[in-house]
């Protein structure tokens, strides 16, 4: 893994919150390696927005804007996977 991919893995792992940490991190750990130039911008984008506007998005309480939609439904995907 180059170091820009593992720079991204380290900060979707480390956001603050627990909860975050760990669905974001579970996705980064899956979907990080196999990652293009444009998919590590947006997922790098998405990890800058506030953790309350997350939060919400993730459970559904507001809508993401249009070029996270697919994201946030690819998170929720994977976490399922765990349970």
């Amino acid at each position: 893994m180059d170091d820009k991919k593992r720079q991204l893995l380290y900060r979707a792992k480390h956001r603050g919150t627990k909860e975050l940490d760990i669905l974001l991190g579970r996705y980064a750990e899956r979907n990080v390696e196999a990652m293009n130039e444009a998919d590590m911008a947006l997922f790098t984008e998405f990890l800058e927005e506030q953790e309350p506007v997350m939060y919400d998005w993730f459970m559904e309480k507001a809508q993401p804007p249009a070029k996270y939609a697919a994201l946030v439904k690819a998170i929720l995907f994977n976490q399922r996977q765990y349970i």
